[in-house]
């Protein structure tokens, strides 16, 4: 007696979109890096509601993204000079003669 062929219909949706889709877009926005690759794996899977959902998270990581980037770069910006400054008082540091320790062994005392 041949078996029927198993059924890969995604189960009902008893959830509300609403609030998965705020939950995606406040994920994408918090944690941009990491909710792009989820979102991704998000549209892969075959039901519309959470190829939907993949959707929203992966356009609203890109946008993070993109804001992340560029109040990193103006981070890197302001802080170059410092950098600057600090690097350079070590390199003064580090070339100056070193002077023999007291209380070394062969000093002396």
């Amino acid at each position: 007696m041949p078996q029927a062929a198993p059924s890969y219909m995604p189960a009902p949706s008893t959830g509300d979109y609403g609030v998965a889709r705020r939950a995606a877009i406040a994920f994408a926005l918090t944690l941009p890096y990491i909710s792009l690759p989820v979102g991704w794996t998000f549209m892969m899977i075959e039901d519309h509601r959470r190829q939907a959902i993949g959707r929203i998270c992966v356009i609203w990581s890109c946008v993070a993204l993109f804001f992340h980037l560029l109040l990193g770069f103006v981070a890197a910006q302001a802080i170059g000079p410092y950098l600057t400054s600090v690097i350079t008082m070590m390199g003064k540091v580090a070339a100056q003669p070193q002077g023999r320790d007291m209380g070394s062994p062969g000093s002396g005392m």
